[in-house]
């Protein structure tokens, strides 16, 4: 992160975040060019270098920027980095206005205040080491500065306040943006037909601009995880030349409506419809159909539906059975409390199994709900592992490895006693290697029927095959670069 103190001078408003200072970069901010109007046709996209490739895949510029900005251009992230340059495009004009200038002598006085306040604080190196250590482009810092600057002077002029006297964050703050309030700010949602992004009054931001600050703006992973699902979904259309439009639409639509389903029935979203939940993310239908995450599991769902049949995926399910029953299969959902114990005291562990045993059951005697056990586990338990999530141990199938008493054990308790009560029930302690376990059955999964488990096979096989299609270590981008 650049040094607080940086952020503290460097007026925080006009700082991106940290990483957007960082290089390299997907792409340098373009030159200013001429405003477009209103009434102008959109700027036709250049051509660019390519961002990403890997196995003989490779992605461009042009392809990559308009994915961002259908993704992110309406999300909080999105809207921050278009207010960001609107405040520095009014910045602009304010100061071409005002014929206010910021000269080098000015940044270097900057600079110098701010390594005067860190030896101050007892801080170690100066202003321009610091930008080397963290990776901070110097020429953008400097960009980045000499806009605080003018926006610290035209604060000032506008507020009454005098040279001698400090300006806080959050009078800078409340003064910008009620300076954006007052000239109002235009922001529609993209596309931008018209070449335009935003305005504050004459203060526009162009696509170009805002796709560029979009990039610089965003977590690199999650530029690099787009780059990855594009490369991919470029690949499976590869693999796989012969698909009529027809043929990839439906499985568009079927990923989709999997979606839906998946949303809707999902009770943290209360009923919500699935139009609506992607509108709070500034998506639709028709623009989920264009992301290449969905493209991605549309595509490899084809490949394995015309490459695997029903006899195949058996043959591959019993292959594996181990694998697929252990992962899908049958199981409990369990929680564990652990009392180390040994057949012969030590100094270490003195506790005997047979005194193990009577703890656990004393315990046992006072716990009749699930509640209980988890407030149990995380008072008595001595396993690290699951003590702090109140003894969660997950589901436990009858296939795996490791645990093998008390597998056994559960399976064999619920076969003797018969179905879990709602809530689920207790059991006797279990000794294993290390100590003893009293364990709490929550939930039985029974064992899925084939339809069930075909489903399970085909997504792993499909996972699978996408790692074959662009292992993620194979993929290179201009971040990476």
């Amino acid at each position: 992160m650049i040094h607080p103190l940086f952020a503290l001078v460097a007026a925080p408003l006009l700082l991106p975040p940290a990483h957007s200072c960082r290089t390299p970069r997907v792409q340098a901010a373009p030159e200013r060019a001429a405003q477009p109007t209103e009434d102008s046709p959109e700027t036709p996209p250049k051509e660019g270098s390519r961002v990403a490739w890997g196995n003989g895949v490779e992605l461009m510029r042009a392809e990559l920027h308009p994915v961002l900005v259908k993704r992110y251009a309406m999300t909080g992230e999105g809207r921050s980095a278009l207010t960001h340059l609107l405040k520095t495009r009014l910045l602009e004009r304010m100061a071409v206005e005002r014929h206010m200038e910021v000269g080098d002598e000015a940044l270097d006085r900057r600079i110098e205040e701010l390594n005067r306040q860190m030896r101050a604080a007892g801080e170690t190196g100066d202003v321009l080491s610091n930008l080397r250590a963290n990776n901070i482009d110097e020429a953008e810092f400097r960009r980045l500065l000499r806009f605080s600057i003018v926006q610290e002077r035209l604060c000032r002029e506008a507020l009454g306040i005098a040279p001698d006297q400090p300006v806080s964050k959050g009078q800078q703050d409340l003064w910008i943006d009620e300076e954006l309030k007052a000239r109002g700010v235009e922001a529609p949602a993209p596309p931008w037909s018209n070449g335009i992004a935003g305005r504050c009054g004459d203060a526009i931001v162009t696509a170009e601009e805002y796709e560029a600050e979009l990039v610089l703006s965003l977590d690199p992973e999650a530029v690099r995880e787009t780059c990855y699902q594009m490369l991919v979904a470029k690949a499976l259309r590869a693999r796989m030349p012969d698909i009529s439009d027809e043929t990839y639409d439906k499985s568009l639509t079927l990923e989709i409506e999997r979606r839906r389903i998946q949303a809707e029935s999902n009770p943290a979203y209360r009923g919500a419809s699935f139009e609506h939940l992607l509108s709070t993310q500034g998506m639709t239908i028709e623009l989920l159909r264009t992301d290449p995450a969905v493209q991605v599991t549309a595509l490899s769902q084809l490949w394995i539906l015309r490459s695997h049949s029903d006899d195949a995926l058996r043959a591959a399910y019993d292959e594996e059975r181990a694998l697929f029953d252990g992962t899908f299969g049958e199981a409990l959902r369990t929680r564990v409390i652990f009392l180390r114990a040994a057949e012969v005291g030590t100094p270490k562990n003195p506790r005997l199994y047979d005194q193990a045993v009577a703890q656990l059951e004393e315990l046992a005697r006072d716990i009749h709900s699930e509640s209980e056990f988890e407030a149990a586990a995380r008072r008595h338990s001595e396993d690290s592992k699951t003590r702090t999530n109140g003894g969660e141990l997950g589901w436990l199938s009858r296939v795996g490895t490791g645990l093998g008493e008390l597998r056994s054990a559960a399976f064999e308790h619920l076969k003797r006693s018969g179905p879990l009560p709602e809530g689920g029930r207790i059991m006797p302690p279990i000794r294993n290697a290390t100590g003893v376990v009293l364990l709490w059955l929550s939930e039985h999964r029974p064992a899925p029927t084939w339809e069930t488990m075909r489903g399970h096979v085909r997504d792993t096989l499909r996972k699978r095959f996408l790692v074959e299609v662009l292992p993620r270590e194979s993929m290179v981008t201009i971040l990476d670069a």
